[in-house]
């Protein structure tokens, strides 16, 4: 008679089942646990069911406030036993429905398998008719955590795409604009034969602004949460001036963005602000829209908690023909710097002039309005009535979300 090497009678572990996952194979072991152990193993016994949680609150202790709420108040149970969630208060957008599926409908399945939870989001059809991405389930707490996962797919893509507006501070100084095209022509005929150079470098001067934060926005909605955020941080800062008071600074001095001055991509003017409200009415803002949830602002400096105030005057993105290849759009091309050292020699000093900031923008990105100057989705006029008014003092305009870039109407970036 054989030897007997093995015990094959728990063939539960030497012939675990099989789970497919994301084109992977695991063995699915059985586990054990003693009657008192909180997590007591529960065998399904159909494979649509989860299983359900045994002290809701040790699931649920980390829930926020708003997704307590939606566990006991939005949630809805079906005579089939499924509970669903629409998402129609998250404010979701569309543009990023593709990315948030995923090629094949990976990504997509990866949070479905996670959460033990059914994500349907509406055809092309149903979209237009304003219908919101469902999420089902057989349990009602898989909801909020598969809304959760949900969610943080959205912003991870939000935050993978390029910039669609930004916050500034324009430049409407006219005194200012006739300077920087003294300071342009000067430049030219003294610095002209420098490597790298060429007239499409310099900014528009009609586009002239300091850039507080840039931003990723689909939809109106998105314009107007930014743009409360905006206003409570100005009105927060500026509440202890008179409307007498008038908020100027000077662009004077020149400055660049890296080391070397002989292979520069960004020459920029630097800012004299002697009450230093400027500089805190930029970072107030900034940290608003950075501690925001969800977060629109984008940036690259995550620890970053101030705004290096600027104003750009010479870009290598401005250089003809390589627009499309910014770094920040998404391309690949490589940016042809330029040699700045004589211009700092010579010009390093330049005195641009004094400028009031009366208006602060969230701006479409490739975009030019009636005036010349980006175009305004939405616009806080700071002047008396800002000070005496009580109501909306935040002008809006049409909305552009998706910022398509037009060679034509292109006349100077960030």
């Amino acid at each position: 008679m054989a030897a007997k090497f093995f015990d094959f009678s728990d063939r539960d572990v030497m012939c675990p089942s099989i789970e497919a996952i994301n084109g992977m194979f695991f063995r699915v072991n059985p586990v054990s646990v003693d009657e008192g152990d909180k997590l007591i193993k529960k065998t399904q016994q159909s494979g649509r069911y989860p299983p359900k949680h045994d002290d809701i609150q040790d699931v649920t202790e980390d829930f926020s406030v708003e997704e307590t709420e939606i566990l006991y108040k939005r949630s809805k149970k079906a005579p089939d036993g499924t509970f669903h969630l629409l998402l129609d208060q998250e404010n979701l957008p569309q543009a990023l429905y593709a990315m948030v599926i995923g090629k094949g409908g990976q990504a997509k399945k990866i949070i479905e398998e996670a959460t033990s939870a059914r994500i349907v989001i509406p055809e092309k059809r149903e979209q237009e008719r304003g219908k919101s991405i469902e999420i089902i389930s057989y349990d009602d707490v898989q909801l909020v955590l598969c809304r959760r996962r949900l969610l943080a797919s959205f912003q991870n893509c939000r935050m993978r795409n390029p910039f669609t507006h930004f916050v500034c501070f324009p430049l409407f100084s006219t005194a200012v604009r006739q300077r920087f095209q003294v300071f342009k022509d000067e430049v030219t005929e003294k610095c002209g034969g420098a490597r790298g150079f060429s007239q499409d470098l310099f900014q528009n001067p009609k586009k002239l602004h300091l850039t507080v934060g840039t931003l990723v926005l689909y939809n109106p909605r998105e314009s107007d949460v930014v743009m409360e955020s905006v206003e409570a941080s100005v009105s927060d800062c500026l509440s202890k001036l008179s409307s007498a008071q008038t908020l100027t600074f000077r662009l004077r001095g020149l400055e660049i963005m890296n080391d070397d001055p002989t292979d520069v991509d960004v020459l920029y003017g630097k800012i004299e602000d002697p009450s230093g409200i400027l500089q805190k009415l930029a970072d107030r803002i900034y940290r608003h829209l950075a501690r925001a949830s969800p977060r629109f602002l984008l940036d690259q400096h995550e620890n970053r908690d101030f705004v290096k105030l600027h104003a750009t005057l010479m870009n290598s993105r401005f250089r003809k023909g390589e627009e499309v290849g910014e770094d920040d759009a998404g391309g690949n091309m490589k940016r042809k710097a330029f040699d700045a050292s004589g211009i700092l020699q010579q010009f390093g000093a330049f005195d641009f002039g004094e400028c009031e900031l009366a208006e602060v923008h969230l701006s479409q990105r490739y975009s030019s309005g009636e005036d010349g100057f980006y175009r305004p989705t939405r616009m806080l006029k700071i002047d008396a009535s800002f000070f005496t008014e009580s109501g909306d003092t935040v002008e809006c305009y049409g909305d552009e979300p998706n910022c398509h870039y037009d060679e034509k109407e292109f006349e100077g970036e960030m």
